[in-house]
């Protein structure tokens, strides 16, 4: 049997785009026993998945049982120091990615296509950011290459409870028959310009309440509770608000109702990916060219020209995302839809 174990700690969205290689190692190594550390919040998107065999949270103070393993391979993904520290003790045959050695975070030669471009790249961070925003390859292509393994897709198992709540939320509050709408175009505390504005996000809520068979959901997260909030008070139309305080595996049942979801580059995207829920996904600070589609959909970036910055603040006025022409995600939104009840006739 191969014993191999994947270090990805954070972040959320991160960890599940990460699923991606669980089918390709499956397939190269056919008796590979997985396991996965990771951070205890990013538990709820990998536990129960059948291709994983043990899930372990770096919280947990693990190390010593993963220390008396001996491993085939390990994946070390993750360039926080706790998670580089412990790879780097870990015993293994053969070792892919990043660890720590004498206060220095380095990593092999076969992950560097990923890692140059990192915050712990070896040529620094300005060159690292230069090779970021000139780079056209996914991160999953990244990684199946250099591992050398078929491709795969996220995945996401949710429980029957989850199901259950998503029905139940279905049957209070949506009408049967109409197409479902999701808006998802927050991005949390950390990364808050990577978000439409209000009056974007209430521009295209209004257009697809001016067709009596769509419906407009509206996600978010506890960091979307007072925009989410505005967005309902100012919007001339109807918007179905599914709360901003639910349980992330709930959060990912809810997007499941979507016909089709408009989201910023953040968790919900891949929620949606590794569940199959068509997407359309924008982009202004983060890359584009780093996110695979697995699921049908299209990406939208804006047409600034410091797009891919990484900068978590910007004094531009407009700034990259106030310039995302909402008129395309329309337009592409509509095409989608068409696209997607044509096939279902």
């Amino acid at each position: 049997m191969n014993n191999i174990i994947i270090i990805k700690l954070a972040a959320l969205g991160d960890v599940l785009r990460t699923t991606c290689i669980l089918e390709g190692l499956h397939k190269k190594y056919r008796d590979a026993s997985i396991s996965w550390l990771t951070a205890k919040s990013a538990l709820c998107l990998l536990e129960n998945n059948p291709l994983i065999d043990s899930v372990f949270a770096i919280e947990d103070s693990v190390s010593t049982e993963l220390l008396l393993e001996s491993y085939d391979l390990v994946i070390s993904l993750d360039d926080e120091p706790a998670a580089c520290n412990l790879a780097a003790r870990l015993t293994t045959r053969k070792f892919f990615g990043a660890y720590h050695v004498n206060d220095k975070t380095l990593y092999t030669d076969d992950s560097a296509d990923w890692f140059d471009m990192s915050l712990i790249s070896v040529f620094g961070k300005v060159e690292a950011d230069k090779r970021k925003k000139e780079n056209q390859r996914s991160y999953p292509d990244i990684l199946f290459h250099a591992l050398g393994i078929t491709e795969g897709k996220p995945s996401l198992q949710l429980n029957p409870r989850n199901r259950e709540f998503a029905q139940k939320f279905a049957r209070a509050h949506l009408s049967p028959g109409r197409l479902k709408i999701g808006l998802n175009t927050g991005a949390g505390d950390r990364w808050q310009f990577k978000q439409l504005s209000i009056p974007q996000t209430i521009d295209i809520a209004e257009h697809f309440s001016l067709d009596p068979d769509k419906e407009i959901l509206l996600f978010g997260g506890p960091a979307e509770l007072q925009r989410n909030e505005s967005i309902i008070s100012n919007a001339n139309c109807s918007i179905i608000e599914t709360g901003t305080s639910n349980s992330i595996n709930d959060f990912a049942a809810l997007i499941g109702l979507c016909d089709l979801l408009i989201t910023s580059d953040s968790l919900a995207f891949h929620i949606a990916s590794a569940i199959d829920v068509t997407t359309i996904v924008f982009f202004g600070p983060t890359s584009s060219a780093e996110i695979h589609l697995f699921s049908s959909g299209n990406k939208i970036t804006s047409p600034l020209p410091c797009v891919c910055c990484y900068k978590k603040r910007c004094d531009f006025k407009p700034n990259c995302m106030d310039v995302i022409p909402t008129d395309e995600i329309l337009q592409i939104a509509e095409e989608l839809l068409s696209t997607n009840r044509s096939r279902s006739e």
